[in-house]
């Protein structure tokens, strides 16, 4: 037989007692820190800027290496793969790419991007630029050497390099693999940056993109090119051997037939290899031009399906998130030091706490007389 365990039932007074009650004594005190953290949350996000988003959709078509010769009217384009997509997208966040659409990105872009938008940062730089405005540069230095932040030297390649992070952290990449759709937003503290930044990767992108789709026919046309120039010297070769030929016995242009057998069928020979040598010549400049024509057809397999968009309105959703966060430490943090301090003293305020005290089972409970 399976043992029947009791279990004991659900005491609500005991929760009621244990963590209620000491809340309810001490409600101000839980009131207190949270109007604390009510002041410290509106303070500390006046640091956090408004920011502008700006967004851009892509569609991904299967890459292809060959010119199609069906209308693109009579047939949908092939939707590319879900690594392929997922590639597509890792190649937009990479830094390589920063770095490439830096390059190009107006002056006042590269301004934008000195500000950080990480909130950490914000919080920082404005706490310590509040500290320098109040105090002087005296206390702001003091202050940065006691939060162990070293000044670092400032120089070309740092300011690049700080650029080219921004930028990234900036951008947000989302990925849909079962519609080959790939979203773009970039975010700035100014209305025109955003869509600034994403014109700038839409066109490293689409000309990386096509690049890439021509690489593959561009190393089949260099092969093609190397054996086209030696079937050119081959038969340039095949050429000068049947005039070296007819030189050294005399042979006019327009003969045909030697009485001699022997040199009929050397002149027979030589003809047979210029005819061989001019044919394999003409077939591969033809293969030639048609690879050509091929690369000069590749396009991308990229589509925008929307242009990068301007924004109406700044968003503060920082702001919130941080307010909210804050105001719930705070909160969290008063009914936490009242617990800690209910649970230090201990006081007795249930019949388990006289139970564990005494270590007395108790046989019964005297009613309460009121008056």
């Amino acid at each position: 037989m399976n043992p029947q365990t009791n279990q004991a039932p659900f005491d609500l007074s005991f929760y009621i007692k244990k963590y209620l009650i000491p809340l309810w004594e001490r409600k101000w005190l839980v009131i207190g820190i949270f109007c604390l953290g009510i002041i410290l949350s509106f303070f500390v996000s006046s640091f956090i800027k408004s920011e502008f988003t700006s967004s851009t959709t892509l569609y991904i078509e299967k890459p292809t290496t060959e010119m199609t010769k069906i209308e693109k009217e009579e047939v949908e384009p092939e939707t590319a793969s879900g690594p392929y997509v997922a590639s597509q997208a890792t190649k937009l966040r990479s830094l390589s790419m920063a770095s490439e659409v830096l390059n190009i990105l107006p002056q006042t872009a590269k301004s934008d991007l000195l500000s950080h938008t990480a909130t950490e940062s914000q919080v920082l730089n404005g706490f310590l630029d509040m500290i320098g405005e109040t105090f002087g540069k005296g206390y702001q230095k003091k202050i940065t050497k006691l939060l162990g932040i070293k000044p670092e030297e400032i120089t070309l390649r740092k300011i690049m390099l700080r650029r080219q992070n921004e930028l990234q952290n900036r951008l947000t990449v989302i990925t849909h693999k079962r519609t080959s759709m790939i979203e773009i937003s970039a975010t700035s503290f100014q209305r025109d940056i955003g869509p600034m930044i994403l014109q700038a990767y839409l066109d490293v992108y689409l000309a990386s993109n096509l690049e890439e789709n021509k690489e593959s026919v561009r190393s089949k046309r260099q092969f093609i090119s190397k054996q086209r120039e030696k079937a050119y010297q081959a038969y340039k070769k095949a050429e000068q051997d049947m005039i070296d030929y007819r030189k050294s016995y005399g042979i006019p242009g327009d003969f045909e037939k030697a009485r001699d057998i022997e040199i009929q069928l050397k002149l027979n020979r030589l003809e047979s290899q210029l005819k061989m040598a001019r044919e394999r010549y003409k077939n591969m400049d033809q293969m030639y031009m048609e690879i050509q024509e091929k690369e000069a057809g590749i396009t991308n397999n990229v589509k925008v399906l929307e242009q990068p968009t301007f924004p109406t309105s700044a968003s503060k959703a920082k702001i919130y998130y941080l307010r909210n966060l804050i105001i719930l430490i705070g909160l969290g943090l008063g009914i936490a030091i009242v617990l800690g301090l209910d649970f230090i003293k201990a006081p007795l305020r249930h019949e388990k706490d006289i139970q564990s005290a005494v270590q007395i089972p108790i046989i019964g409970m005297l009613p309460q007389i009121k008056k």
